[in-house]
């Protein structure tokens, strides 16, 4: 019996916590801004390993 009331609180704790922590981090946390897109930024290079794919590959690129 003691055991079980034990489980309980702790259970009832945790989950308590857990709300407290979604609740302050919704309220605190910083608010994301719309983003501005570079118009002359570096070039980037995307490397995809693949081996005997030339099948399938165009799908992963285009995807």
């Amino acid at each position: 019996m003691t055991s079980l009331l034990f489980q309980s609180i702790s259970v009832t704790l945790f989950l308590g916590m857990m709300f407290v922590i979604s609740v302050s981090n919704a309220i605190l946390m910083k608010k994301i801004s719309r983003f501005e897109g570079i118009l002359h930024g570096p070039l980037v290079s995307v490397l995809i390993p693949a081996r005997n794919e030339e099948k399938n590959i165009s799908r992963c690129v285009y995807s």
